[in-house]
């Protein structure tokens, strides 16, 4: 009777465990998804630039590993997506409204730090320096 009690019990921890480990599982986009105040930097013709805007960060229902920037670089309708990999995200080239974009950053608590590059159609590259406080 014990060996028979003591193998049901071990069969129902182990079931008790394994369900239990799926549910405790952590997304590691929530850390992104909001809506951060971002100020982006860069240089025209040697004079210092500062753009201030509102973006959201929702994450992709497609694909796990993929968060999408709303109203990045403050252009109404622009949507950029990025990978997400602990607390960086990576910018694949990509185009959106004829502007080609790619770049990288990090999360850190509630600051999101990131750069990109801007390719336009004439060849021209802007540099971008931008940092997001989640709202």
């Amino acid at each position: 009777m014990n060996k028979k009690l003591s193998s049901i019990l071990i069969v129902l921890m182990t079931v008790f465990l394994f369900s239990c480990s799926n549910k405790d599982e952590v997304d590691i986009r929530d850390q992104y998804v909001g809506t951060y105040q971002v100020v982006d930097s860069w240089k025209s013709d040697g004079t210092a630039k500062t753009y201030s805007y509102s973006m959201t960060i929702t994450k992709s229902t497609q694909d796990s590993k993929v968060i999408l920037l709303s109203n990045f670089g403050g252009e109404s309708g622009a949507i950029i997506t990025a990978e997400v990999s602990g607390n960086k995200i990576t910018i694949q080239q990509q185009t959106v409204q004829t502007y080609g974009y790619s770049g990288s950053g990090a999360v850190n608590g509630s600051t999101l730090s990131f750069s990109y590059l801007i390719s336009a159609s004439g060849g021209s590259l802007v540099n971008v320096f931008s940092t997001g406080t989640k709202m």
